[in-house]
């Protein structure tokens, strides 16, 4: 036992100084190449059928790969990580199996895997962390970060080019337009990079505002779990820079009445008016395919945010969307307490059972593909139970603790909890292109720093 542990270390060690240097830039220029097209086109992107398989799915068995390897790398391969973070995600990978083996999830059918990937998306935070930072892109990509707001913000508001429409729905398995949720993740990373490393912090802080005031109407119109994580994370913006403007008195006076202009601009961009009320036939994407101008619909969401009571102990909201969630969420808890897998979880094999309840028609969605649960936690309690759970929230305590350490500061609380707020209220973590955007930069954040 003693010496294939011996060999195991000795192994792992020398695939560590062997990886070469172009190695390390080839793949770094990868991943900025999928984060670009991942913010720009969203969930057709990970569609694209590439020798019969999805990039989605490529994504994930690469990263169920390096996950296995992962489990057997030897420690003082993580010497200058925080061996906690490391332990607890090889115990989150043992509690799968565990879980997987109680359910009777087959190990070889790819939608065991499907189901458990906000497990194995995780590693992509590893992988930014050692080999992401170690090469330094050029001014160029600096630069070209910047449009990445205004593109997606012009694509989102009525101007998605028909020629990339098409595209998708030849290419890819479904076309849909980016979600409130991608936007607000590509949001705050983009804003992240441009404070990182910019130094002109008057350029910042008007990129900055100008940006999440142009945003705040287009959220505001689609998701409101959008829009709560934008203003906790304008929040913090404002209070990183307080000094700064506080100094400049003129110049924040300036900026924010700008900004307010901006904001009320964008508010008439996206519905034609001032009183926050979109008429569903008036919101038309110009120059987009008769097959997909159904999508965009009136939600309303300005409309209803505090609507709750208790009934028949059971916590419900007036608004149908925000009771649809929170009825399914509840299900899951107490199914699983019935079922005494309150600790262990359903398991990977199946769809979740209260999404399949008779009694609740309407789970599954229009299409009937609907399995998930809209909550990343509530996700992670129905697949792996209660263990999972604490083992996750132990992940990100430890997180948040090596960050600390390592940059004296909580700056990274920037970036979790608008993000887990809004994982906490829309289906992300369940897919491929959120995870990869928010682990990539949230393991770069922890060597570089907010």
């Amino acid at each position: 036992m003693n010496k294939l542990y011996l060999n195991l270390k000795t192994f792992t060690l020398k695939i560590h100084n062997l990886i070469p240097s172009s190695l390390v830039k080839y793949f770094s220029v990868l991943i900025y190449l999928y984060i670009l097209c991942a913010m720009i086109f969203s969930r057709p992107f990970v569609g694209l059928n590439i020798f019969g398989f999805l990039i989605g799915e490529i994504t994930i068995g690469l990263a169920l790969i390096f996950s296995a390897l992962f489990l057997i790398t030897y420690s003082d391969f993580f010497s200058d990580f925080d061996i906690k973070i490391v332990r607890i995600f090889k115990i989150i990978f043992i509690l799968f199996l565990v879980s997987s083996s109680l359910s009777g999830s087959n190990l070889t059918n790819l939608y065991t895997y499907k189901t458990s990937s906000y497990i194995w998306t995780f590693i992509i935070l590893f992988l930014a962390y050692f080999l992401l930072t170690k090469y330094q892109f050029t001014e160029n990509v600096k630069l070209a970060s910047i449009f990445v707001l205004p593109y997606i913000y012009l694509i989102s508001t009525g101007n998605y080019p028909n020629i990339v429409i098409d595209f998708f729905n030849r290419y890819s398995d479904k076309f849909q337009f980016i979600k409130a949720s991608d936007l607000a993740l590509s949001l705050f990373v983009v804003l992240l990079y441009v404070n990182k490393k910019y130094k002109d912090e008057k350029f910042k802080i008007i990129f900055s505002l100008f940006s999440i005031s142009a945003f705040v109407p287009v959220m505001l119109f689609n998701s409101r779990g959008s829009i709560i994580s934008l203003i906790i994370f304008a929040i913090y913006f404002l209070r990183y820079e307080y000094k700064m403007l506080i100094k400049n008195k003129l110049f924040t006076l300036v900026v924010l009445l700008a900004s307010v202009a901006v904001f009320f601009g964008s508010t008439y961009r996206v519905y034609g008016n001032f009183d926050f009320y979109k008429e569903p036939e008036s919101f038309q994407v110009e120059n987009i395919t008769e097959a997909v101008k159904g999508i965009t619909k009136n939600k309303d969401t300005a409309k209803v945010f505090l609507s709750f009571y208790v009934q028949d102990g059971y916590l419900m909201s007036w608004d149908p969307t925000t009771d649809w969630r929170l009825d399914i969420w509840q299900d899951v808890f107490y199914d699983l307490k019935e079922k005494n897998r309150l600790l262990t979880g359903y398991g990977y094999k199946e769809i979740i059972p209260v999404m399949l309840d008779p009694t609740a028609p309407g789970r599954l969605g229009r299409d009937g593909l609907n399995e998930n649960v809209h909550n990343y936690f509530v996700n992670i309690l129905a697949r792996g139970g209660l263990l999972q759970v604490f083992m996750f929230l132990f992940l990100y305590l430890s997180i948040i603790k090596f960050y600390k350490k390592r940059h004296n500061d909580y700056k990274i609380f920037m970036l979790l909890i608008p993000v887990l707020i809004l994982s906490s209220l829309d289906v992300t973590m369940e897919g491929v292109q959120f995870p990869f955007i928010f682990f990539t930069y949230l393991g770069y954040s922890l060597r570089e720093g907010i």
